[in-house]
């Protein structure tokens, strides 16, 4: 499990170091860095599979994630600890021209106290090969840090008709072939299934039951035209056979999944992404209470801590601006970014607050971080504030 992640240079990221538990919540204002904080973790994630010109593709180049204006290198890197065993990940970024190409790269690392030089771009040290080429000699330290999801769920893909034919789904990071997903937990983990639907009732409390029924889909596909040259290809509309989410609610039954609410679905396809044989190790949502009331916010909590006893590997990384939603996290569990005055992010925990010993017994967390905001992590603002 990922216990801290490490940012130099990353966007607003300048420098700034941010402590992770089984499940942490990340506060603040607009534009503070939190939504960056999931992506550097999804891209170093990435690297457990793909080399970095593959992660930082489709226009993805280290001149538009390099914090503007600094001379130094970008690096991202992770530390944690895994089955007993410590590792850490990182990846340096040497900026001398605008391409990733031209980019000077390293990644590296360390498992068991040992120190692993995992891949170096070609122009450093031309004969060092990437480990990626073979499978059976990926290192142990790739393995552990490779299962993750970055959500940004659609709650009108969410509601879509679909077929998998792979033999272990998963849901897209967009809520796409949800309904496959789930068609599958019914037929292949029975149990699960009827746990997610016992879940969902107790956050949304008007739902009596997830069914689904076959539908036919409309699609495209792209074939290649054998009469034209190889790499020639044609848009071939196909149908398929595939699977409708339907909703039984207290006022009535049968109800299709594009006429659910949105707090609906996207729990729904939280707890599937979360519980489906093909869920990641690790889970960064972006807006975790999106869509659903404040009273049903301490019962999604209690449930993802639930599931994450079921799954211990599970680790979830979300953000919020809800203090109701932070009531129901310990306080080293929260944490808070803020903007300093020359732009770059401050980042500390709830608990690091030098007032917290004393308020610790009077306020819940999202009540005294309504308190107190965010400012007292950046020194200067904290001394700015105090002075006046």
């Amino acid at each position: 499990m990922i216990q801290q992640v490490t940012f130099k240079n990353f966007k607003a990221l300048r420098d700034v170091t941010v402590p992770l538990a089984p499940f942490t919540v990340i506060v603040g204002p607009n534009a503070s860095g939190k939504t960056s904080i999931l992506e550097g973790l999804r891209f170093l994630t990435q690297l457990g599979s793909d080399p970095p010109q593959n992660v930082f593709s489709k226009g993805l180049d280290p001149k538009r994630l390099h914090t503007v204006g600094a001379p130094n290198e970008m690096g991202l890197s992770l530390a944690g600890e895994w089955n007993g065993v410590v590792g850490q990940l990182g990846l340096s970024c040497i900026p001398d021209n605008p391409s990733w190409e031209s980019y000077g790269h390293k990644l590296l690392g360390a498992w068991a106290d040992e120190a692993v030089e995992l891949a170096v771009e070609p122009h450093i040290l031309p004969d060092f090969p990437y480990i990626y080429a073979s499978p059976t000699d990926e290192h142990p330290l790739l393995k552990a840090v490779r299962s993750a999801v970055l959500l940004h769920l659609d709650p009108a893909k969410l509601a879509r008709p679909s077929f998998t034919e792979d033999m272990v789904p998963s849901v897209e990071s967009d809520g796409s072939n949800l309904a496959g997903v789930l068609a599958d937990m019914a037929i292949a983990t029975p149990t699960e299934y009827q746990q997610l639907q016992e879940r969902l009732r107790s956050i949304v409390p008007s739902v009596r039951k997830v069914r689904l029924t076959k539908t036919k889909i409309e699609e495209e596909k792209m074939e290649q035209v054998e009469t034209e040259p190889i790499g020639t290809y044609r848009v071939v509309p196909t149908k398929a056979l595939g699977y409708q989410i339907l909703f039984d609610f207290s006022t009535g039954d049968g109800l299709p999944a594009v006429q659910a609410s949105e707090g609906t679905l996207l729990t729904v396809g939280l707890l599937t992404v979360m519980t489906c044989p093909g869920r990641p190790n690790l889970v960064l949502i972006d807006e975790l209470e999106r869509g659903l009331h404040p009273k049903a916010l301490g019962e999604l909590v209690r449930q993802l801590r639930e599931v994450q006893k079921q799954f211990p590997n599970l680790q979830i990384v979300g953000t919020t601006h809800s203090p109701y939603l932070v009531d129901h996290f310990q306080p080293d569990e929260v944490v808070l970014t803020t903007l300093r005055k020359d732009g770059s992010v401050a980042a500390g925990r709830l608990n690091e607050h030098p007032e917290f010993d004393r308020w610790k017994d009077e306020m819940k967390p999202g009540e005294f971080w309504s308190t107190v905001g965010e400012d007292w992590i950046d020194n200067d603002k904290a001394a700015q504030s105090n002075g006046s």
